[in-house]
């Protein structure tokens, strides 16, 4: 049996497109890769020099670094970068007695 020059032309196009659909899939889902992980490294790098900062101000004002010493909400503040030096909360501020 013999396929009429409709139906080929109708299967060329149909694999044509796809073919151009997949590479298209393939190249876009590569190129998010790429942008979201430069994103995340750049975002990182911010966060770091942000910490950095912060750690350098909390160790000029102070001397030492007491003022983190067994304070986890202290840290957890300024990893948040959230912790100012006078808005930093006293080592046992928030603590519940029961």
């Amino acid at each position: 049996m013999s396929l009429g020059i409709t139906t080929k032309l109708f299967v060329g196009v149909l694999a044509t497109s796809v073919l151009v659909a997949l590479v298209m899939a393939v190249v876009g889902q590569w190129a998010f890769q790429r942008d979201f992980r430069r994103y995340i490294e750049a975002a990182e790098e911010r966060r770091a020099e942000a910490l950095a900062e912060t750690l350098g101000d909390i160790y000029a004002e102070t001397g030492d670094w007491g003022l983190l010493a067994g304070a986890e909400r202290r840290w957890r503040a300024v990893l948040r970068g959230r912790a100012r030096l006078r808005g930093i909360e006293p080592a046992d501020a928030g603590l519940r007695h029961r």
